[in-house]
């Protein structure tokens, strides 16, 4: 089962930290959501842009990432009535 592809405030700032261009583990590292989580994400449509290499190294540039994070950023009014249950 694929996590959620809602990101918090706290996830977007840490991936502000990410290098230019970044591997597949280092974006799992740094936004804290494991490597299978963004392997999957590329067989989705509605997944982040992405680059292969020649050598098959997936690349993901911050800030086409960081775009695609924010137009799936928790809706705080949502996590608000979660959490009130």
């Amino acid at each position: 089962m694929m996590q959620t592809t809602r990101f918090t405030p706290e996830e977007i700032a840490a991936a502000r930290t990410l290098p230019v261009r970044a591997t597949t583990r280092v974006v799992a590292s740094v936004a804290g959501r494991p490597v299978d989580f963004w392997n999957a994400l590329r067989n989705r449509p509605d997944g982040p842009d992405y680059e292969t290499t020649v050598g098959g190294v997936t690349i993901y540039r911050r800030g086409q990432l960081l775009h695609w994070m924010h137009k799936h950023l928790i809706d705080p009014s949502q996590t608000k009535r979660e959490d009130a249950r």
